[in-house]
Parts: C-alpha cells; structure tokens; sequence
C-alpha cells in the first residue's frame, strides 16, 4: 500500500470483522493488531511510544468516529484495580453493527490489499492469540529495535524500555521474541536480539 493512503476506517473494520469471534476486546488489541498488520502491509499508519507501547491516535480516532457513525458497537468492562492479572483495568469490546458489516463487505469486493489485511489479520491472531499482553510486549520489543537498527543486548532492550518508561523483563522479551520469530520479523534471540 505504500503511496496509496488507506481509510482507517476501512481498517478498523477489517480487524473487527476478521477477528476470528468477530470481535475485538481491547482497545490495546486493536492498536496492536493495527501495528503489526502496518509493518507487514507498510499501511503507512503512524505510530508514536505510548503507555502499552506503539499507538496511533489516528487509528484511535477513526475507531470512535466509527462508533458515533453507527458501524461499531463498543460496550465497556471494568475491573477490579486488585486484580495482578489484568493489564488494563477497563476494556472496550468493539463488534461490526450491522452497517459496519454491510461497509466491510463493500470495501473488500472494491479494494484487493483487504484479502491481505485479512491473511495478515489471522496470522497475527493465530500466533499471538488474543493475548493483548503479548502483543503489546511484542510491538514495545519491535518498536525499540526499529529505533535502534542494530541488534541489541535483551539488557539493552530493558534500559531503551525504561527510557520510554516501559516496565519489560527478560522473560517478557523472551516471550514477544518467540512472537516476533513466528512473525520473521526477527531471526533470533540468545542473549541478543537480532
């Protein structure tokens, strides 16, 4: 897609609508699966370092246009700020209405890259499941060797992390490495990231 600018829109529908329960919950999960289908597609979506790592407050905000205009369903869960488990505290589950359905259908009949954000979509969801957490740490780890254009020490990724005040652990690292292997986005990791 690179030249040729996406509707966002257009992108949050298709990671709603081809997630495998036709749903997404997370607002994190969302920004993340946009992430990585961006690297892989070269989309072109900016993303900037954020609390749960890289995210794009356009994505964000074609996200809420759709729920204003009718195309997404968004319901809000909160819990318990106790739970050690839950990462976020509040979740948005986000599901096509049928409108958002009827637009999806359209859109992919009309624009071919949609059967490769579809692939790409299953790809990343079979690989990293629906683990918002691992793809967070995945797309944080990513992000930081991007930056840096080098392999780097696991060390060095925890200090890049602390810089951008992102709290990664090597056996978190070890874990989005496993990931970002799966994905060939990277060849390996010993005790460097390459």
């Amino acid at each position: 897609m690179e030249g040729k600018s996406l509707d966002l829109r257009y992108l949050v529908l298709a990671l709603v609508g081809y997630s495998e329960e036709q749903k997404l919950m997370g607002r994190t999960l969302l920004q993340k699966r946009a992430y990585f289908i961006n690297k892989f597609l070269k989309l072109g979506v900016p993303f900037e370092p954020y609390y749960y790592g890289p995210y794009s407050e356009k994505l964000a905000s074609a996200t809420d246009s759709l729920v204003a205009e009718g195309f997404l369903e968004e319901t809000s869960e909160s819990f318990p700020f106790s739970s050690v488990d839950i990462f976020e505290h509040h979740r948005y589950t986000y599901t096509l209405t049928p409108a958002g359905r009827e637009i999806l259908d359209i859109i992919e009949k009309e624009n071919p890259v949609f059967s490769r954000i579809k692939g790409t979509s299953r790809q990343v969801e079979e690989k990293a499941g629906c683990d918002y957490q691992c793809l967070s740490i995945a797309a944080k780890v990513f992000h930081l060797l991007e930056n840096e254009q080098r392999e780097m020490l696991v060390s060095e990724i925890c200090e890049a992390a602390k810089s951008l005040r992102w709290q990664i652990s090597k056996e978190q690292i070890d874990s989005a490495a496993k990931f970002l292997i799966d994905m060939n986005l990277i060849r390996e990791i010993t005790n460097v990231v390459r």
